[in-house]
């Protein structure tokens, strides 16, 4: 896990939608200023969430119902749950990966 002064990259993509949506206590907020002025990752995730917000936003035809803008967020928390459990995944050290991990290393060509 990278951490660049007192905030950790993985602490920001865990908060980047309450800090968007400007929800924040301020000294989190100012935290993750901070970690944006010395982390160019963290910038670019950022920008691609803001870059989602706004097409979500404007939908191309006709207005999103309420039921598709809450199915296409619960899509994105669904993927971005599977993001932080491989981050979590590759931390690991291979002596407490579960029995489902060895058995992938066992293919061809192992």
């Amino acid at each position: 896990m990278q951490t660049q002064g007192d905030l950790a990259c993985r602490e920001l993509v865990e908060l980047v939608t309450d800090f968007l949506e400007g929800t924040l206590l301020e000294e989190v907020s100012a935290s993750i200023e901070a970690h944006l002025d010395v982390c160019d990752g963290c910038r670019l995730y950022l920008g691609q969430m803001r870059l989602t917000v706004r097409a979500l936003r404007r939908p191309a035809n006709g207005e999103l119902t309420p039921e598709l803008r809450e199915r296409l967020l619960a899509r994105l928390r669904e993927r971005r749950t599977g993001l932080e459990r491989r981050v979590a995944a590759e931390g690991r050290s291979p002596e407490r990966r579960g029995a489902h991990d060895r058995r992938s290393d066992s293919g061809p060509g192992s």
